[in-house]
């Protein structure tokens, strides 16, 4: 799991922003789901719980998805709806992948791969869950 969760961090370090904010949200997010993809395949070949593979497997399908609609974009240009979290009018893309970098570089891995991927899952779903406010 260490291995595919620095092989993603590196590819998201490697993106270079063209300056045009969609197509650098575009390529991040792609890169971003990829990463996803790759730690979710970790997961099940070597996790062992039946719950956290049927997470992983619903990761696989979701991102798969996503990915296929950020390819369709890029390669047309065509203005489409925005997909999932967009950053702050005050945040580029780049800044806002540079916190979610650093907070899944935090995460504590134990080596155990179901409890890996489900501390990458929280890291990553963490600004959603920061977001939900219950009164």
């Amino acid at each position: 799991m260490k291995h595919a969760l620095t092989a993603w961090l590196e590819s998201l370090r490697k993106i270079q922003p063209s300056g045009d904010v969609d197509q650098d949200f575009a390529a991040l997010m792609k890169a971003y789901h990829e990463g996803a993809l790759s730690i979710a395949q970790v997961q099940l070949s070597r996790g062992k719980s039946s719950d956290v593979k049927a997470i992983a497997n619903a990761v696989l399908v979701v991102r798969q998805r996503e990915i296929a609609y950020l390819n369709r974009w890029l390669a047309s240009e065509a203005h489409v709806p925005r997909l999932g979290e967009i950053p702050s009018a005050d945040e580029n893309p780049s800044s806002a992948m540079a916190k979610r970098i650093a907070r899944l570089e935090s995460a504590p891995l134990s080596g155990d791969t179901d409890s890996d991927f489900a501390t990458i899952l929280k890291a990553l779903n963490q600004e959603a869950v920061d977001m939900v406010k219950i009164e």
